[in-house]
Formats: structure tokens, sequence, C-alpha cells
């Protein structure tokens, strides 16, 4: 497992930047929020399904399933609290049934067909965090034991085939153990650097326990994969706001080739891990790009409702 290098914050020190008198108020709960978290935006950059077609190109997309690649992304969505025992909660959404038909940008034989598609809430699979809370400096100063909370997706990039895809709800259960094992029974460190450590490790171990429980299920790997994956990445906000959103976003950086080479855990590989502070209304992720097979470039964004 990769470990990330970061500038050493300490939370604590970092608190000491704000003025005596404004620790001295006590500011009351921040208010519940919803967050969301979706794909805007996919570009088709080279193409996966083979230039094979009795039909030929450029006519309609239901004649021409092997000259335009359908992409959609399947989101093993989480959610858990620093230290609040059992607090984890985890769920599959699925753009299957709304994939785009893109023209990939290396193929000219179907020119004049879009090859970058703006996506709607169902292809780009929103997902929902209703109640979500957002501390800033002050607000951990006034209560120490703040319930920091961390939600994100790992992002599967696919292109539809005329054969089913994976079922991912035992992986999300298998994420949601390993977050209430870890993450949600241990406590909030006092340094950035290990809470970033601690995100990536137990992400890690999730992702290796998801590949032994494919590996289980042959009949999966067999027939139920018959949908090409182009690879997977995680992106991961935590409940800050105002000056402690801009410390995370200042001193964590994004990795790129997180965790490669994992197909003989019959998943695939992990591209990329960004961690962001829900500072302000939005965060945005752009031009992200998934190549495991074929290439197809996406944006995304958690963002408040």
């Amino acid at each position: 497992m990769r470990h990330v290098r970061t500038r050493r914050v300490g939370f604590v020190a970092a608190f000491l930047t704000i003025s005596v008198v404004a620790a001295a108020c006590v500011p009351p709960p921040p208010p519940s929020e919803t967050w969301s978290f979706k794909a805007d935006q996919v570009t088709a950059v080279v193409g996966n399904d083979p230039f094979i077609n009795l039909f030929g190109c450029g006519g309609a997309e239901g004649l021409t399933q092997n000259c335009f690649d359908e992409a959609y992304t399947i989101n093993i969505w989480f959610r858990v609290k620093v230290g609040v025992p059992n607090s984890a909660e985890t769920g599959v959404v699925s753009t299957r049934s709304n994939a785009v038909s893109l023209c990939a940008q290396n193929r000219s034989s179907c020119s004049g067909n879009p090859t970058t598609r703006s996506l709607n809430d169902a292809q780009g699979g929103r997902v929902n965090f209703p109640d979500l809370q957002r501390f800033d400096v002050i607000d951990v100063l006034a209560n120490q034991n703040a319930p920091l909370e961390i939600v994100g997706s790992w992002v599967w990039a696919m292109e539809e085939d005329l054969a089913g895809t994976l079922n991912a709800g035992p992986i999300a259960g298998i994420l949601k153990n390993v977050l209430n094992d870890t993450i949600a029974a241990g406590s909030l460190p006092s340094d950035l650097n290990d809470l970033v450590q601690l995100i990536i490790d137990n992400l890690g171990q999730a992702i290796l326990l998801a590949g032994s429980a494919l590996l289980d299920a042959i009949t999966s790997i067999l027939f139920g994969l018959g949908d090409d994956v182009l690879g997977s990445r995680f992106y991961i906000g935590l409940g800050v706001k105002g000056d402690l959103a801009s410390i995370v976003n200042a001193v964590v950086p994004d990795l790129e080739g997180f965790n490669t080479n994992l197909a003989f855990v019959g998943i695939p590989d992990v591209l990329g891990l960004s961690i962001r502070g829900l500072g302000g209304t939005s965060q945005t992720f752009n031009n992200q790009v998934f190549n495991q097979d074929g290439r197809h470039d996406y944006n995304f964004r958690f963002f408040r409702n």
C-alpha cells in the first residue's frame, strides 16, 4: 500500500492561529446539511469497444454497439464518523441503465457524433449525503470530541457490453465492515498527516478484502463481468469548512497510481485517490483519467444542496 507524505500540520497547532477572543466564544453546533457527489461530464478519448460491426458506424446508436463506447459508472459510496462506533454506511449506485454513447476521439469513422457528454443526475450516479455536519476550527475548539465525518465514493469507470455487470453489493458490505472496525472504532488523530494515512491504510485493506470476495465468487467473474472496466478512483470529502477546510486542501495532495495491478484479485486498478475538505459550496475533480482499457475522462463534483 502506497503511503502518503504530506506536510505535517497538527490540528492543535492550526487552531492556535485563531484569535483568543474567537476561541472564547462557544458557538452552537453547526447545522446539518445535505451534500451530494456525482459525475458531471465524460469524454471518450481512446475507444474501448473493438471497431467491428456488421451495421457500420455513424448510424443509430442502437445499431452500432461496437462503434460507440457506452460509458457508465459504479459508485460504491460510503460515510463514517471518526470515533463513533458502528457509524459506517455504504451503498451502490450504478448508472448502467443510463449509460451514454460516445464516439471516441481516436475514431474517425463515427465523426460528427459526440465525444463528450454532460451528465444529468441519473447518468452521473448522484449520491446524497444528508445530515452532514461540517466543522470549522472554532467548532472543534468548543467541542474537542466533535465527530468528524468522512464521506466519499469508490468510482468504477465502466463500458457497457451485451453481458451483465458486477453486483457490487458484497463489496459495499466489506467496505462497511472495514470502516466500522477501524475508523469508527478509533479516535481523531491530533495530526492531519496521521488522519490522512489512517484513511488511506484502511481503504487499502478494504480493497484487498473486496478482491478476495470476488475471487470467491468465480461465477461472477466468468459471467457477471461481461462489461469492460477502465479503472477506479476514490473521492473522499471531510466534514470541515472555513479555515479548517482551507488547511486540509492546502496540505493534502492527490495520489496517482494509488494501488495498481490488482487484476489478480479481480478488481480494477485504483488509479488515484483524492481527499478534499468540503469548504464553500462545492469541490471539483476535473479531467480524471481512467485508462486501464481504453480511456474515458470524467469530471466529478461534491456539492452542497
